[in-house]
């Protein structure tokens, strides 16, 4: 279990760097926070900023795409063989790869790759101890940790259990922070290649799963 949970922290990690790389170097658009995209969609919107609007929809269909792709593959190869390493080796592949040609190829490609990629990279890693939390958005992981940890204050029954829980999903949110931040800073320094440590993050997690 120690090492689902480092793996957990390695791909929310890996989340919040690819959003943070984006977002700064393509548009502004996010590639993880569907939510985000969809606020900023009708913001726009509503200010009759249609060109605008539309330069999030690319990332939105393309991470919608990922998620059935990732969770079609995974319906497919779960009776022979755990599919979750090799999904997440083709995301650290994928990703080291458009480190390399991201420069040379429009924003909308690339945060659409990126979305793709995080879509897939949520559906391959959800579940740990029985219960489900999310590499790529943070809030759901803050809501359950919080509920757990407010259940384990509130009473004895499953005290230890909710207690491990809150304390998972904390690691969790703190994982999102020191992703965003570090690719923050690696993103302004390096730029795109800033999604090679992205890579390495991924490719960390498939290794211990």
């Amino acid at each position: 279990m120690r090492r689902g949970v480092a793996a957990a922290c390695l791909l929310t990690a890996a989340g919040a760097s690819m959003d943070a790389c984006v977002y700064l170097d393509h548009g502004h658009v996010l590639a993880n926070a569907q939510s985000g995209n969809l606020v900023l969609f009708a913001l726009h919107l509503a200010a009759g900023e249609f060109g605008a609007a539309l330069h999030h929809v690319p990332s939105f269909l393309a991470f919608c795409f990922g998620v059935v792709a990732s969770r079609l593959s995974g319906a497919r190869l779960r009776q022979r063989i755990d599919s979750r390493p090799l999904r997440l080796g083709v995301e650290a592949v994928a990703l080291a790869a458009l480190a390399w040609y991201a420069s040379r190829m429009p924003d909308g490609v690339v945060v659409s790759v990126v979305a793709f990629l995080a879509g897939l990279q949520i559906s391959s890693y959800s579940r740990l101890e029985g219960w489900s939390f999310n590499t790529g958005m943070t809030t759901g992981n803050l809501w359950n940790g919080l509920t757990a940890l407010t259940e384990a204050l509130a009473g004895q029954i499953d005290r230890g259990p909710n207690l491990r829980k809150a304390g998972v999903l904390g690691l969790l949110v703190a994982s999102f922070i020191l992703g965003a931040i570090g690719a923050g800073y690696a993103t302004l320094h390096l730029h795109d290649r800033a999604l090679f440590c992205t890579a390495g993050l991924v490719a960390a997690a498939a290794a211990l799963l």
